[in-house]
């Protein structure tokens, strides 16, 4: 295991600690941003968005990550 996925709710505490342990441990961190909120004002969750994406990892959407773990079918084989 490389790379570990987060959502959550109290993206500002909680979610946003984790993938923070996650990096310093060594692990690729990724953040499904319309999976994770807050209670906090929005300019809160766009800061924490921002640091993730410039020093921990990616965000991506639910969709982005039901397609990355769907099977693709490649001339009648699955990769």
């Amino acid at each position: 295991i490389s790379t570990l996925v987060y959502a959550g709710i109290n993206l500002d505490r909680c979610v946003f600690a984790t993938p923070m342990d996650g990096c310093f441990q060594g692990y690729d961190a990724i953040l499904v941003d319309d999976a994770s909120t807050t209670t906090s004002p929005e300019y809160v969750r766009d800061a924490i968005i921002y640091l993730i994406r410039t020093n921990f990892g990616f965000t991506t959407k639910t969709s982005g990550i039901v397609r990355a773990l769907s099977p693709k079918l490649y001339k009648g084989n699955f990769l």
